[in-house]
């Protein structure tokens, strides 16, 4: 696509060029994607040792949950892979990014993958085993072609980049609503609530990720939030009663005196059963007056949540400075919970302190059988994912899987 995640990102490199940053200032991102742990490993420290940052992922389903949360520079993919396999991954990587360098790998190389790689302009199509030598040239290579391709369009989004990305943003905005994804509590077999995760119809925006990074660079941040807000109220007049509804805040929107007056926050009428969650991925360090702002939520009647707990920038200080009601674990953590023994651990040791706290605890992205009733184990009994129920359209009915 040549959409707004593109213009965004190009627009933010063409800008620095101008202020004197380099293109690549900072470490470029690597995506390493093989259900094989020992090539993931092997790679990761290859590439790592020579100062590339490398989130890995044991398969495209991971992998795609991946690219919808972050940006990467490269992404390196095996092609034979269960579920989503590499030429998936790859389609779905250039519809979110059309700028991100694609190295692919295989162990049963064919004419027909070799056909596919070249179509969607694969940098490199490396055959197993790969050496050392190779791999790092291919992703030097990777990363030349991809900030050759930035530079080559900085000039014309410097002059109309910001105009096309608002107008583009403001035909977004009109068509902003919420889809509801539910919460259970799995020992009661109920559900306890929903969570109100925004959408748009608009095709040049094809996530939420996307959205709020042109709402970031246009600081129109208030306005996206105050839409959603406000659809979100509509949904909940109309929706289920003696539920919680968890609606998401960035730490920006702690600024906003709308979302503070008891007469302009279209929530106010449900604040009893409304949770607000406040993301661990932003800083808090963005608000102005955090206590004053958590003391106004709670005067009118709002509960809060730390979400995405683990992926964030402050942790557990988070504790310390919002007194949330509900703490939620981010995907990251919860992902292959049952395989893990480090993600147990935390979880269990987090989980007895908000208990010990008074403090709800969910987990998010909850995706199998396994997972569910190991983190039923280890003290979460409020799941969330899509093993439960995707979210959608009004108030999409709960799976148990029994």
């Amino acid at each position: 696509m040549n959409g707004v995640c593109s213009l965004a990102k190009r627009s933010f490199r063409a800008r620095s060029r101008l202020e004197g940053t380099s293109v690549r200032s900072v470490q470029p991102q690597i995506l390493l994607v093989d259900d094989e742990p020992a090539v993931v490993r092997s790679c990761q420290r290859l590439l790592e040792a020579v100062g590339y940052q490398v989130t890995c992922a044991h398969g495209g389903a991971e992998a795609e949950l991946k690219l919808l949360k972050q940006r990467y520079d490269v992404l390196i993919t095996d092609i034979g892979m269960p579920e989503v396999d590499g030429l998936a991954l790859l389609k779905t990587a250039r519809k979110l990014d059309s700028e991100m360098s694609v190295v692919l790998m295989t162990g049963d190389p064919s004419v027909n993958s070799a056909i596919d790689a070249i179509h969607f302009g694969v940098c490199r199509y490396l055959v197993k085993p790969i050496r050392p030598t190779e791999l790092r040239s291919a992703v030097a290579f990777a990363l030349g072609q991809r900030d050759e391709r930035i530079q080559s369009s900085d000039e014309m989004v410097v002059e109309t980049g910001e105009n096309r990305l608002l107008k583009l943003f403001e035909t977004a905005l009109d068509s902003v609503w919420i889809a509801f994804q539910p919460i259970v509590h799995w020992e009661s077999r109920t559900t306890f609530g929903y969570e109100a995760l925004v959408r748009t119809d608009d095709s040049s925006f094809p996530d939420p990720m996307s959205l709020f990074k042109a709402a970031e660079q246009l600081n129109m941040l208030h306005p996206l939030s105050r839409r959603i807000r406000h659809s979100a109220a509509v949904s909940i007049a109309a929706g289920p009663k003696d539920v919680t509804f968890f609606v998401n805040l960035h730490p920006f929107d702690l600024n906003d005196p709308e979302l503070l007056s008891a007469t302009e926050n279209p929530l106010v009428p449900f604040a009893k059963d409304v949770v607000f969650e406040i993301t661990e991925r932003a800083s808090l360090h963005t608000v102005s007056d955090l206590a004053g702002a958590v003391a106004s939520l709670r005067s009118l009647g709002f509960r809060l949540a730390i979400d995405d707990l683990g992926a964030g920038y402050s942790g557990l200080a988070s504790f310390t400075r919002l007194e949330p009601d509900v703490v939620k674990f981010d995907i990251s953590i919860v992902r292959d919970v049952d395989k893990l023994g480090v993600n147990q651990r935390l979880i269990s040791s987090i989980s007895t302190l908000c208990h010990e706290m008074g403090v709800v605890v969910v987990a998010e992205g909850v995706d199998n059988v396994n997972e569910r009733d190991r983190l039923i184990e280890l003290g979460c009994n409020y799941l969330q994912g899509f093993f439960f129920a995707r979210p959608g359209r009004g108030f999409p009915k709960v799976n148990w899987g029994e």
